[in-house]
C-alpha cells in the first residue's frame, strides 16, 4: 500500500501510540491540513522492529516517515515512552510542509539512529524539514529532555521556501547522541537554511 496510517483534516484530537510503520511505498503517518491537536509518540518509523532495530533495507518505508500539515500537533514527548523513533526510510524523516503547519511541538524524538540513540540507521533524504510555509513550530526546546537526536541524515534540519518563518530550532543534538559524546554526524549540513526561508531561530 502507500500511505500506512492517514489522518485527514477531520481527524483533530487523535493520539497514535506505540505503533511499529515499516514497508509501505509511501508517508508512514500523514497527518493532513487541518488535522490539528494530534499526539503522534512512542512509534518506530521507517525500516525497524518494534524493539527498534534494524530490520534490514527490504523492509525499509518508501516515502516519509512523519509528515505534518496540520497545527498544534505534538510529536513526541519528554519522556523515553513518547519518544518516536524514524530511521532508514527512503524519504526524509519528518515534515512540516505547508500553510496549515503550524504552532507543532516536536520534542524528545530519534531522527536517523536506532531506538538506542548511538546506531546511525539515517534517513536517505534530510532529518527535519520545515517547508511551503511552515510557521511557529518548535523543533527541540530549552531542556536536554524536549532535544532531538538528529543524526545519520544527509541534512539534519532543512528550512526551505519563502514563508517558513518564525519557528524555533532549538537544543538539539544534530549530529551526535543525547550525551553529546558521540560523532555520529548528517552527511552535509546539520542546519541548512534556504530558497527564501527567513525569520527562523536556531539556538
Amino acid at each position: 500500500a502507500a500511505d500506512a496510517l492517514q489522518l485527514t483534516a477531520t481527524a483533530d484530537g487523535s493520539t497514535l501510540r506505540a505503533l511499529n510503520i515499516r514497508d509501505f511505498s509511501g508517508i508512514g503517518i500523514n497527518i493532513h491540513g487541518g488535522s490539528d491537536y494530534n499526539v503522534i509518540v512512542g512509534n518506530h518509523v521507517g525500516r525497524l522492529s518494534a524493539a527498534g532495530t534494524d530490520v534490514g533495507a527490504a523492509e525499509q518505508l518508501g516515502g516519509i516517515g512523519i509528515a505534518v500539515d496540520g497545527a498544534y500537533n505534538t510529536v513526541g514527548g519528554t519522556t523515553a515512552a513518547d519518544r518516536n523513533v524514524v530511521a532508514g526510510a527512503q524519504g526524509y524523516g519528518m515534515t512540516l510542509s505547508a500553510g496549515d503547519s503550524s504552532h507543532n511541538t516536536v520534542v524528545g524524538n530519534y531522527i536517523g539512529v536506532d531506538a538506542s540513540g548511538v546506531v546511525v540507521l539515517g534517513n536517505q533524504q534530510a532529518g527535519i524539514v520545515l517547508a511551503s510555509g511552515a510557521r511557529f513550530n518548535q523543533i527541540g526546546g530549552a531542556s536536554n529532555t524536549q532535544a532531538n537526536v538528529i543524526a545519520g541524515n544527509i541534512v539534519g534540519v532543512l528550512l526551505w521556501d519563502a514563508g517558513t518563518s518564525d519557528n524555533k530550532i532549538q537544543g538539539n543534538f544534530i549530529g551526535t547522541d543525547a550525551t553529546a559524546t558521540l560523532a555520529l554526524g548528517n552527511g552535509q549540513e546539520g542546519v541548512l537554511i534556504d530558497l527564501g526561508a527567513g525569520g527562523n531561530w536556531v539556538g
